[in-house]
Protein backbone atom coordinates (compact mmCIF):
# COMPACT_ATOMS: atom_id res chain seq x y z
CA UNK A 1 0.00 0.00 0.00
CA UNK A 2 1.18 3.58 -0.61
CA UNK A 3 -0.27 6.96 0.79
CA UNK A 4 -1.84 8.67 -2.19
CA UNK A 5 -0.24 11.45 -3.97
CA UNK A 6 -1.95 13.81 -5.54
CA UNK A 7 -1.04 16.95 -8.02
CA UNK A 8 -2.57 19.55 -6.73
CA UNK A 9 -2.05 21.56 -9.62
CA UNK A 10 -4.28 19.96 -11.81
CA UNK A 11 -7.38 21.72 -9.54
CA UNK A 12 -6.64 24.66 -11.89
CA UNK A 13 -6.54 22.51 -14.63
CA UNK A 14 -9.44 21.29 -17.63
CA UNK A 15 -12.82 20.01 -15.98
CA UNK A 16 -11.67 16.41 -16.32
CA UNK A 17 -8.62 16.73 -14.12
CA UNK A 18 -10.65 18.91 -11.75
CA UNK A 19 -12.68 16.17 -11.29
CA UNK A 20 -10.17 13.60 -11.14
CA UNK A 21 -8.18 15.91 -8.28
CA UNK A 22 -11.29 16.29 -6.26
CA UNK A 23 -12.15 12.74 -6.30
CA UNK A 24 -8.36 11.52 -5.40
CA UNK A 25 -8.37 14.40 -2.48
CA UNK A 26 -12.32 12.76 -1.17
CA UNK A 27 -10.34 9.46 -1.11
CA UNK A 28 -7.13 10.42 0.23
CA UNK A 29 -9.65 12.30 3.43
CA UNK A 30 -12.20 8.96 3.47
CA UNK A 31 -9.72 5.74 3.08
CA UNK A 32 -6.52 7.07 4.45
CA UNK A 33 -6.54 10.41 6.50
CA UNK A 34 -3.63 10.87 4.97
CA UNK A 35 -2.02 12.04 1.14
CA UNK A 36 0.56 13.92 -0.07
CA UNK A 37 0.49 16.94 -2.50
CA UNK A 38 2.78 18.01 -5.29
CA UNK A 39 2.60 20.96 -6.97
CA UNK A 40 1.16 22.63 -4.29
CA UNK A 41 2.27 26.19 -5.23
CA UNK A 42 4.78 26.86 -2.36
CA UNK A 43 7.89 27.68 -4.23
CA UNK A 44 10.56 24.88 -4.38
CA UNK A 45 13.05 28.14 -3.22
CA UNK A 46 11.09 28.74 -0.17
CA UNK A 47 11.47 25.31 0.73
CA UNK A 48 14.76 25.07 0.52
CA UNK A 49 15.16 28.20 3.03
CA UNK A 50 13.02 26.04 5.39
CA UNK A 51 14.92 23.25 5.26
CA UNK A 52 18.24 25.43 5.54
CA UNK A 53 16.81 27.37 8.69
CA UNK A 54 15.47 24.59 10.66
CA UNK A 55 18.51 22.31 10.00
CA UNK A 56 20.66 25.09 11.08
CA UNK A 57 18.18 25.83 14.28
CA UNK A 58 18.78 22.12 15.43
CA UNK A 59 22.48 22.57 15.33
CA UNK A 60 22.32 25.43 18.16
CA UNK A 61 20.09 22.87 20.13
CA UNK A 62 21.66 19.59 19.60
CA UNK A 63 23.94 19.78 23.05
CA UNK A 64 20.57 20.27 25.15
CA UNK A 65 19.02 17.53 23.30
CA UNK A 66 22.03 15.30 24.16
CA UNK A 67 21.37 16.02 27.79
CA UNK A 68 17.25 15.80 27.68
CA UNK A 69 15.46 13.11 29.68
CA UNK A 70 15.26 10.68 26.11
CA UNK A 71 18.68 10.39 25.89
CA UNK A 72 19.72 10.19 30.03
CA UNK A 73 16.78 7.33 30.17
CA UNK A 74 18.15 6.01 27.09
CA UNK A 75 21.37 5.30 28.53
CA UNK A 76 19.89 4.36 31.79
CA UNK A 77 18.52 1.28 29.96
CA UNK A 78 21.46 0.67 27.74
CA UNK A 79 23.82 1.34 31.19
CA UNK A 80 21.31 -1.56 32.57
CA UNK A 81 21.97 -4.15 29.88
CA UNK A 82 25.86 -3.74 30.42
CA UNK A 83 25.03 -5.11 34.08
CA UNK A 84 23.43 -7.95 32.84
CA UNK A 85 19.72 -6.62 33.65
CA UNK A 86 16.61 -6.64 31.83
CA UNK A 87 15.53 -3.25 29.84
CA UNK A 88 12.21 -2.80 29.14
CA UNK A 89 11.18 -0.01 26.19
CA UNK A 90 9.85 3.08 27.34
CA UNK A 91 6.88 3.69 25.90
CA UNK A 92 5.85 7.11 27.64
CA UNK A 93 8.02 9.69 25.98
CA UNK A 94 9.66 10.61 22.60
CA UNK A 95 12.73 10.35 21.39
CA UNK A 96 12.45 14.27 19.50
CA UNK A 97 13.22 18.01 20.01
CA UNK A 98 10.76 20.18 19.22
CA UNK A 99 9.79 23.67 19.27
CA UNK A 100 6.57 25.10 18.43
CA UNK A 101 6.04 28.85 16.50
CA UNK A 102 2.54 30.92 16.48
CA UNK A 103 1.73 34.17 16.45
CA UNK A 104 1.81 35.04 20.38
CA UNK A 105 5.18 33.08 21.24
CA UNK A 106 9.00 34.25 20.70
CA UNK A 107 10.60 32.72 18.02
CA UNK A 108 14.58 32.08 17.54
CA UNK A 109 16.54 34.57 16.85
CA UNK A 110 18.99 32.28 15.24
CA UNK A 111 19.74 31.40 12.17
CA UNK A 112 19.30 35.60 11.38
CA UNK A 113 17.21 34.14 8.94
CA UNK A 114 14.86 31.71 10.63
CA UNK A 115 12.12 34.64 11.58
CA UNK A 116 11.80 36.07 8.08
CA UNK A 117 11.53 32.62 6.19
CA UNK A 118 9.00 30.87 8.38
CA UNK A 119 6.81 34.08 8.49
CA UNK A 120 6.82 33.88 4.72
CA UNK A 121 6.40 30.02 5.11
CA UNK A 122 3.59 30.06 6.99
CA UNK A 123 1.62 32.08 5.32
CA UNK A 124 2.03 30.33 2.39
CA UNK A 125 1.24 27.30 4.26
CA UNK A 126 -2.07 28.77 5.62
CA UNK A 127 -3.03 29.53 2.37
CA UNK A 128 -2.67 26.32 1.15
CA UNK A 129 -4.62 24.86 4.03
CA UNK A 130 -7.46 27.17 3.21
CA UNK A 131 -7.44 25.75 -0.20
CA UNK A 132 -7.83 22.45 0.66
CA UNK A 133 -10.88 22.98 3.24
CA UNK A 134 -12.29 24.41 -0.02
CA UNK A 135 -11.76 20.93 -1.38
CA UNK A 136 -13.33 19.30 1.60
CA UNK A 137 -16.02 21.23 1.40
CA UNK A 138 -17.20 20.87 -1.75
CA UNK A 139 -16.64 16.88 -1.79
CA UNK A 140 -18.74 17.06 1.38
CA UNK A 141 -21.55 18.71 0.09
CA UNK A 142 -20.68 21.57 2.01
CA UNK A 143 -21.22 25.62 1.36
CA UNK A 144 -17.63 26.92 0.07
CA UNK A 145 -16.11 28.43 3.50
CA UNK A 146 -18.32 25.78 5.63
CA UNK A 147 -15.60 24.28 7.27
CA UNK A 148 -13.34 27.62 7.67
CA UNK A 149 -16.81 29.47 9.21
CA UNK A 150 -16.82 26.47 11.21
CA UNK A 151 -13.21 27.00 12.91
CA UNK A 152 -13.81 30.99 12.89
CA UNK A 153 -17.07 31.01 14.94
CA UNK A 154 -18.97 32.62 11.97
CA UNK A 155 -15.57 35.03 11.90
CA UNK A 156 -16.09 36.06 15.20
CA UNK A 157 -12.53 34.21 16.01
CA UNK A 158 -9.06 33.66 14.19
CA UNK A 159 -8.30 29.79 13.90
CA UNK A 160 -5.32 28.69 15.85
CA UNK A 161 -2.48 28.44 12.96
CA UNK A 162 0.51 26.51 14.89
CA UNK A 163 3.82 25.31 13.91
CA UNK A 164 5.86 22.18 15.18
CA UNK A 165 9.93 21.74 14.68
CA UNK A 166 10.84 18.65 15.04
CA UNK A 167 13.92 16.67 14.74
CA UNK A 168 14.30 13.03 15.44
CA UNK A 169 18.25 12.83 15.96
CA UNK A 170 19.93 9.15 15.14
CA UNK A 171 18.88 6.63 18.08
CA UNK A 172 21.54 3.85 19.08
CA UNK A 173 18.90 1.24 20.41
CA UNK A 174 15.82 2.28 18.41
CA UNK A 175 14.55 -0.80 19.87
CA UNK A 176 13.78 0.44 23.19
CA UNK A 177 12.38 3.67 22.58
CA UNK A 178 9.46 5.71 20.74
CA UNK A 179 10.31 8.52 18.29
CA UNK A 180 6.68 10.19 18.35
CA UNK A 181 4.19 7.70 19.96
CA UNK A 182 1.22 6.79 17.87
CA UNK A 183 -1.61 9.60 18.51
CA UNK A 184 -4.11 10.57 16.27
CA UNK A 185 -4.27 14.62 15.82
CA UNK A 186 -6.71 16.72 17.61
CA UNK A 187 -6.86 20.06 15.22
CA UNK A 188 -8.15 20.44 11.95
CA UNK A 189 -6.13 19.99 8.93
CA UNK A 190 -2.08 19.37 9.47
CA UNK A 191 0.31 19.94 6.73
CA UNK A 192 3.36 18.78 7.13
CA UNK A 193 6.77 19.64 5.00
CA UNK A 194 8.49 16.38 6.20
CA UNK A 195 12.47 14.96 5.54
CA UNK A 196 12.70 14.12 1.70
CA UNK A 197 15.79 11.70 2.90
CA UNK A 198 14.81 10.27 6.45
CA UNK A 199 11.90 8.10 6.66
CA UNK A 200 10.15 6.97 10.02
CA UNK A 201 6.42 8.32 9.31
CA UNK A 202 3.54 5.58 9.66
CA UNK A 203 -0.15 5.75 9.32
CA UNK A 204 -1.98 2.98 10.30
CA UNK A 205 -4.30 1.45 7.35
CA UNK A 206 -6.72 -1.44 7.63
CA UNK A 207 -4.53 -2.98 10.61
CA UNK A 208 -1.20 -2.49 9.26
CA UNK A 209 1.53 0.30 9.43
CA UNK A 210 1.99 1.87 6.05
CA UNK A 211 5.15 3.94 5.42
CA UNK A 212 4.69 7.78 4.29
CA UNK A 213 7.36 7.33 2.00
CA UNK A 214 9.90 10.71 1.58
CA UNK A 215 9.23 12.46 -1.57
CA UNK A 216 11.45 15.84 -2.18
CA UNK A 217 9.24 19.35 -1.75
CA UNK A 218 5.64 17.41 -1.35
CA UNK A 219 3.52 18.40 1.59
CA UNK A 220 1.67 15.54 3.80
CA UNK A 221 -1.55 16.58 4.61
CA UNK A 222 -3.66 14.35 7.07
CA UNK A 223 -6.80 15.34 8.47
CA UNK A 224 -7.66 15.90 12.32
CA UNK A 225 -10.20 14.52 14.94
CA UNK A 226 -11.81 18.12 14.26
CA UNK A 227 -12.65 17.20 10.34
CA UNK A 228 -13.51 14.29 11.54
CA UNK A 229 -16.19 15.52 13.59
CA UNK A 230 -17.64 17.98 10.76
CA UNK A 231 -17.64 15.27 8.41
CA UNK A 232 -19.42 13.40 11.06
CA UNK A 233 -17.04 10.40 10.36
CA UNK A 234 -17.38 10.32 6.64
CA UNK A 235 -13.25 11.43 6.37
CA UNK A 236 -11.06 10.04 9.67
CA UNK A 237 -8.16 11.46 12.07
CA UNK A 238 -5.73 8.52 11.39
CA UNK A 239 -3.41 6.92 13.56
CA UNK A 240 0.48 8.18 13.12
CA UNK A 241 3.51 7.69 14.27
CA UNK A 242 7.49 8.19 14.07
CA UNK A 243 10.29 5.35 14.11
CA UNK A 244 13.26 6.31 15.70
CA UNK A 245 16.23 5.67 13.31
CA UNK A 246 19.75 4.23 13.71
CA UNK A 247 20.70 6.58 10.95
CA UNK A 248 19.88 9.98 9.86
CA UNK A 249 18.83 12.99 11.49
CA UNK A 250 15.02 13.37 10.55
CA UNK A 251 13.54 16.94 9.89
CA UNK A 252 9.77 17.83 10.73
CA UNK A 253 7.85 21.13 10.25
CA UNK A 254 3.91 20.56 10.67
CA UNK A 255 1.57 23.26 10.37
CA UNK A 256 -1.31 23.11 12.36
CA UNK A 257 -5.07 24.51 10.90
CA UNK A 258 -7.31 24.52 13.94
CA UNK A 259 -10.39 25.98 15.11
CA UNK A 260 -10.28 29.00 17.58
CA UNK A 261 -10.24 28.19 21.35
CA UNK A 262 -13.65 29.51 21.59
CA UNK A 263 -15.12 27.62 17.96
CA UNK A 264 -18.00 25.28 18.75
CA UNK A 265 -17.33 21.77 16.96
CA UNK A 266 -20.64 19.43 15.74
CA UNK A 267 -21.25 17.63 12.81
CA UNK A 268 -21.78 19.81 9.63
CA UNK A 269 -22.46 16.79 7.42
CA UNK A 270 -26.23 14.81 8.01
CA UNK A 271 -25.82 10.91 8.92
CA UNK A 272 -22.68 8.97 9.88
CA UNK A 273 -21.35 8.89 13.74
CA UNK A 274 -22.39 10.12 17.04
CA UNK A 275 -19.94 12.86 17.71
CA UNK A 276 -21.00 15.61 20.41
CA UNK A 277 -19.65 18.82 20.67
CA UNK A 278 -16.19 18.98 22.22
CA UNK A 279 -13.90 21.44 23.94
CA UNK A 280 -10.94 21.39 21.73
CA UNK A 281 -8.18 24.76 21.20
CA UNK A 282 -9.22 25.31 24.96
CA UNK A 283 -6.00 27.22 26.05
CA UNK A 284 -4.27 24.43 28.21
CA UNK A 285 -0.80 24.11 26.54
CA UNK A 286 -0.36 21.04 25.18
CA UNK A 287 3.21 20.84 27.29
CA UNK A 288 1.50 21.05 30.01
CA UNK A 289 -1.39 18.73 29.32
CA UNK A 290 1.84 16.31 28.42
CA UNK A 291 3.44 17.09 31.80
CA UNK A 292 0.76 16.25 33.39
CA UNK A 293 0.28 12.76 31.52
CA UNK A 294 3.98 11.96 32.51
CA UNK A 295 3.41 12.58 36.33
CA UNK A 296 0.16 10.82 36.69
CA UNK A 297 1.92 8.09 35.04
CA UNK A 298 4.60 8.33 36.99
CA UNK A 299 2.39 8.50 40.08
CA UNK A 300 0.65 5.59 39.11
CA UNK A 301 3.54 3.29 38.57
CA UNK A 302 5.17 4.31 42.61
CA UNK A 303 0.85 3.39 43.78
CA UNK A 304 0.37 0.03 41.49
CA UNK A 305 1.93 -2.37 43.86
CA UNK A 306 -0.59 -1.22 46.46
CA UNK A 307 -3.63 -1.65 43.80
CA UNK A 308 -2.29 -5.13 43.16
CA UNK A 309 -3.06 -5.66 46.83
CA UNK A 310 -6.64 -3.51 47.18
CA UNK A 311 -9.93 -5.17 47.96
CA UNK A 312 -10.63 -4.82 43.99
CA UNK A 313 -8.34 -7.09 43.05
CA UNK A 314 -8.65 -9.81 45.66
CA UNK A 315 -12.02 -9.96 45.65
CA UNK A 316 -11.60 -10.26 41.27
CA UNK A 317 -9.09 -12.87 42.35
CA UNK A 318 -11.27 -14.77 44.53
CA UNK A 319 -14.55 -14.81 42.41
CA UNK A 320 -11.67 -16.30 39.41
CA UNK A 321 -11.01 -19.04 41.59
CA UNK A 322 -14.26 -19.88 42.19
CA UNK A 323 -14.84 -20.72 38.87
CA UNK A 324 -11.82 -22.57 38.61
CA UNK A 325 -12.98 -24.90 41.50
CA UNK A 326 -16.45 -25.25 39.49
CA UNK A 327 -18.27 -22.91 41.44
CA UNK A 328 -20.43 -20.04 39.91
CA UNK A 329 -19.07 -16.42 40.54
CA UNK A 330 -21.91 -13.36 39.98
CA UNK A 331 -20.64 -10.30 39.00
CA UNK A 332 -19.88 -7.50 41.68
CA UNK A 333 -21.71 -4.26 41.55
CA UNK A 334 -20.50 -3.02 44.49
CA UNK A 335 -16.85 -1.36 44.23
CA UNK A 336 -14.43 -0.37 41.34
CA UNK A 337 -11.68 -1.35 39.62
CA UNK A 338 -9.94 1.85 39.73
CA UNK A 339 -7.05 3.66 41.53
CA UNK A 340 -7.57 6.99 42.78
CA UNK A 341 -6.09 10.00 45.15
CA UNK A 342 -7.47 13.32 44.92
CA UNK A 343 -6.41 16.88 45.06
CA UNK A 344 -7.56 19.81 46.61
CA UNK A 345 -6.07 23.20 48.03
CA UNK A 346 -5.79 21.98 51.73
CA UNK A 347 -5.17 17.85 51.61
CA UNK A 348 -1.49 16.50 51.43
CA UNK A 349 -0.56 15.98 47.35
CA UNK A 350 2.13 13.07 46.65
CA UNK A 351 6.25 14.26 46.71
CA UNK A 352 6.95 12.09 44.20
CA UNK A 353 7.74 12.65 41.13
CA UNK A 354 9.17 15.76 41.98
CA UNK A 355 7.84 17.45 39.63
CA UNK A 356 4.23 16.59 40.28
CA UNK A 357 3.34 18.92 42.51
CA UNK A 358 4.27 22.55 40.65
CA UNK A 359 3.02 20.57 37.61
CA UNK A 360 -0.51 19.57 38.91
CA UNK A 361 -0.56 23.26 40.60
CA UNK A 362 0.05 25.26 37.08
CA UNK A 363 -2.77 22.61 35.69
CA UNK A 364 -5.04 23.16 38.21
CA UNK A 365 -4.98 26.92 37.91
CA UNK A 366 -5.51 26.75 34.10
CA UNK A 367 -8.33 24.33 34.41
CA UNK A 368 -9.94 26.82 36.92
CA UNK A 369 -10.02 29.68 34.45
CA UNK A 370 -11.16 27.03 31.79
CA UNK A 371 -14.22 26.32 34.09
CA UNK A 372 -15.01 29.86 35.07
CA UNK A 373 -15.20 30.39 31.12
CA UNK A 374 -17.19 27.52 30.10
CA UNK A 375 -19.97 28.67 33.17
CA UNK A 376 -19.67 32.10 31.41
CA UNK A 377 -20.99 30.62 27.83
CA UNK A 378 -23.66 28.68 30.20
CA UNK A 379 -24.99 32.00 31.49
CA UNK A 380 -24.99 33.92 28.25
CA UNK A 381 -26.60 30.76 26.70
CA UNK A 382 -29.01 30.42 29.79
CA UNK A 383 -30.39 34.02 29.31
CA UNK A 384 -28.51 35.22 32.94
CA UNK A 385 -26.18 38.15 33.68
CA UNK A 386 -22.10 37.16 33.37
CA UNK A 387 -20.87 35.79 36.06
CA UNK A 388 -24.23 34.64 37.33
CA UNK A 389 -23.95 31.05 37.65
CA UNK A 390 -20.04 31.68 39.84
CA UNK A 391 -21.85 34.02 42.20
CA UNK A 392 -24.61 31.33 43.01
CA UNK A 393 -20.94 28.95 43.93
CA UNK A 394 -19.93 31.67 46.12
CA UNK A 395 -23.14 32.80 47.82
CA UNK A 396 -22.33 36.21 46.15
CA UNK A 397 -18.58 35.75 46.76
CA UNK A 398 -18.75 35.43 50.42
CA UNK A 399 -17.42 31.74 50.07
CA UNK A 400 -14.74 30.23 47.55
CA UNK A 401 -16.29 27.71 45.68
CA UNK A 402 -14.54 24.25 45.88
CA UNK A 403 -12.04 23.34 43.46
CA UNK A 404 -10.66 19.24 44.02
CA UNK A 405 -8.56 17.15 40.95
CA UNK A 406 -9.49 13.69 40.85
CA UNK A 407 -6.45 11.06 39.72
CA UNK A 408 -7.66 7.69 38.80
CA UNK A 409 -6.32 4.73 37.02
CA UNK A 410 -8.34 1.94 35.50
CA UNK A 411 -5.35 -0.93 35.17
CA UNK A 412 -6.03 -3.78 32.88
CA UNK A 413 -8.53 -5.78 34.34
CA UNK A 414 -8.65 -9.89 33.48
CA UNK A 415 -12.06 -10.39 34.05
CA UNK A 416 -14.44 -6.96 32.70
CA UNK A 417 -17.32 -9.29 33.10
CA UNK A 418 -16.82 -9.82 36.71
CA UNK A 419 -16.58 -5.96 37.55
CA UNK A 420 -17.29 -2.47 37.14
CA UNK A 421 -14.32 0.35 36.07
CA UNK A 422 -16.39 3.08 37.52
CA UNK A 423 -20.17 2.36 38.39
CA UNK A 424 -22.78 4.84 36.52
CA UNK A 425 -23.60 8.20 38.06
CA UNK A 426 -24.00 11.81 37.63
CA UNK A 427 -22.16 14.22 39.13
CA UNK A 428 -23.06 15.87 42.21
CA UNK A 429 -21.51 19.69 41.88
CA UNK A 430 -21.48 21.64 39.34
CA UNK A 431 -18.95 21.95 35.84
CA UNK A 432 -16.44 19.13 35.92
CA UNK A 433 -13.43 18.98 33.35
CA UNK A 434 -11.64 15.70 32.38
CA UNK A 435 -8.42 15.33 30.82
CA UNK A 436 -8.48 11.79 29.45
CA UNK A 437 -6.66 9.16 28.05
CA UNK A 438 -6.06 9.24 24.55
CA UNK A 439 -5.55 5.70 23.55
CA UNK A 440 -7.43 3.84 26.38
CA UNK A 441 -11.09 3.76 26.28
CA UNK A 442 -13.92 3.40 28.34
CA UNK A 443 -15.61 6.17 29.04
CA UNK A 444 -19.29 6.18 28.44
CA UNK A 445 -22.44 8.67 28.74
CA UNK A 446 -25.69 7.30 28.70
CA UNK A 447 -27.92 9.15 25.91
CA UNK A 448 -31.82 8.26 24.92
CA UNK A 449 -31.26 5.00 26.38
CA UNK A 450 -28.23 3.93 25.16
CA UNK A 451 -24.59 4.09 26.42
CA UNK A 452 -22.48 6.03 23.95
CA UNK A 453 -18.82 5.76 23.76
CA UNK A 454 -16.62 9.10 24.85
CA UNK A 455 -14.10 8.41 22.23
CA UNK A 456 -10.91 9.22 23.38
CA UNK A 457 -9.46 12.34 21.42
CA UNK A 458 -5.84 13.49 21.75
CA UNK A 459 -5.43 17.13 24.20
CA UNK A 460 -9.11 17.30 24.82
CA UNK A 461 -10.94 18.02 27.61
CA UNK A 462 -13.88 16.65 27.87
CA UNK A 463 -16.84 19.17 29.84
CA UNK A 464 -19.60 17.30 31.56
CA UNK A 465 -22.33 19.54 34.26
CA UNK A 466 -23.14 17.92 37.36
CA UNK A 467 -26.50 18.14 39.52
CA UNK A 468 -25.62 21.48 40.51
CA UNK A 469 -25.91 22.82 36.80
CA UNK A 470 -28.92 21.25 36.36
CA UNK A 471 -30.46 23.00 39.45
CA UNK A 472 -29.59 26.23 38.38
CA UNK A 473 -30.64 26.03 35.03
CA UNK A 474 -34.05 24.33 36.27
CA UNK A 475 -33.67 21.83 33.93
CA UNK A 476 -32.58 22.45 30.64
CA UNK A 477 -29.24 21.25 31.15
CA UNK A 478 -29.15 18.27 32.73
CA UNK A 479 -26.39 16.28 34.75
CA UNK A 480 -26.03 12.97 32.36
CA UNK A 481 -25.34 9.91 33.52
CA UNK A 482 -21.79 8.06 33.23
CA UNK A 483 -19.68 4.84 33.52
CA UNK A 484 -16.38 3.27 33.09
CA UNK A 485 -15.85 0.03 31.43
CA UNK A 486 -13.18 -1.78 32.84
CA UNK A 487 -10.92 -3.19 29.70
CA UNK A 488 -8.28 -6.03 29.76
CA UNK A 489 -5.65 -4.17 27.94
CA UNK A 490 -4.33 -0.81 28.78
CA UNK A 491 -4.14 1.40 31.64
CA UNK A 492 -6.54 4.20 31.43
CA UNK A 493 -5.76 7.54 32.89
CA UNK A 494 -8.20 10.09 34.24
CA UNK A 495 -7.91 13.30 35.36
CA UNK A 496 -11.17 15.00 36.52
CA UNK A 497 -11.19 18.22 37.66
CA UNK A 498 -14.67 20.01 39.32
CA UNK A 499 -16.01 23.58 39.83
CA UNK A 500 -18.04 23.24 42.71
CA UNK A 501 -20.32 25.40 45.19
CA UNK A 502 -18.96 26.10 48.31
CA UNK A 503 -20.57 23.62 50.91
CA UNK A 504 -22.41 26.91 51.96
CA UNK A 505 -23.64 27.91 49.06
CA UNK A 506 -27.61 28.04 48.72
CA UNK A 507 -28.59 26.84 45.10
CA UNK A 508 -31.91 26.87 43.37
CA UNK A 509 -33.07 27.85 40.18
CA UNK A 510 -31.76 30.76 38.35
CA UNK A 511 -33.93 30.43 35.47
CA UNK A 512 -37.35 30.56 35.14
CA UNK A 513 -39.94 27.57 34.21
CA UNK A 514 -38.63 23.90 33.81
CA UNK A 515 -38.64 21.55 35.93
CA UNK A 516 -39.47 21.65 39.70
CA UNK A 517 -36.23 22.02 41.83
CA UNK A 518 -36.13 22.76 45.49
CA UNK A 519 -33.77 25.44 47.24
CA UNK A 520 -31.20 23.84 49.42
CA UNK A 521 -27.43 24.37 50.74
CA UNK A 522 -24.85 22.58 48.57
CA UNK A 523 -23.50 20.59 51.87
CA UNK A 524 -26.59 19.59 52.43
CA UNK A 525 -27.07 17.93 49.41
CA UNK A 526 -23.24 16.65 49.58
CA UNK A 527 -24.52 14.75 52.42
CA UNK A 528 -27.11 13.05 50.79
CA UNK A 529 -25.42 12.56 47.91
CA UNK A 530 -22.48 10.19 49.56
CA UNK A 531 -25.22 7.72 50.68
CA UNK A 532 -26.91 7.69 47.56
CA UNK A 533 -24.47 8.25 44.63
CA UNK A 534 -25.30 5.37 42.59
CA UNK A 535 -28.97 5.68 42.93
CA UNK A 536 -31.16 8.02 40.81
CA UNK A 537 -30.96 11.86 41.26
CA UNK A 538 -34.59 12.90 42.20
CA UNK A 539 -35.08 11.15 45.55
CA UNK A 540 -31.74 13.41 46.09
CA UNK A 541 -33.53 16.26 45.31
CA UNK A 542 -36.61 15.27 47.60
CA UNK A 543 -34.51 14.51 50.37
CA UNK A 544 -33.06 17.82 50.92
CA UNK A 545 -36.33 19.58 49.97
CA UNK A 546 -38.25 17.81 52.31
CA UNK A 547 -38.70 19.82 55.83
CA UNK A 548 -36.22 18.71 58.55
CA UNK A 549 -37.87 17.39 61.88
CA UNK A 550 -37.10 19.48 65.01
Amino acid sequence: MVVPVIDFSKLDGTATERAETMAQIDNGCEEWGFFQLVNHGVPKELLDRVKKVCSESYRLREAAFMESEPVRTLEGLMAAERRGEAAAPVDDMDWEDIFYLHDDNQWPSNPPEFKETMREYRAALRGLAERVMEAMDENLGLDRGRMRRAFTGDGRHAPFFGTKVSHYPPCPRPDLVTGLRAHTDAGGVILLFQDDRVGGLQVLKGGEWVDVQPLADAIVVNTGDQVEVLSNGRYRSAWHRVLPMRDGNRRSVASFYNPAFEATISPAVEGGGEYPEYLVNHGVPKELLDRVKKVCSESYRLREAAFMESEPVRTLEGLMAAERRGEAAAPVDDMDWEDIFYLHDDNQWPSNPPEFKETMREYRAALRGLAERVMEAMDENLGLDRGRMRRAFTGDGRHAPFFGTKVSHYPPCPRPDLVTGLRAHTDAGGVILLFQDDRVGGLQVLKGGEWVDVQPLADAIVVNTGDQVEVLSNGRYRSAWHRVLPMRDGNRRSVASFYNPAFEATISPAVEGGGEYPEYVFGEYMDVYAKQKFDAKEPRFEAVKAPKSA
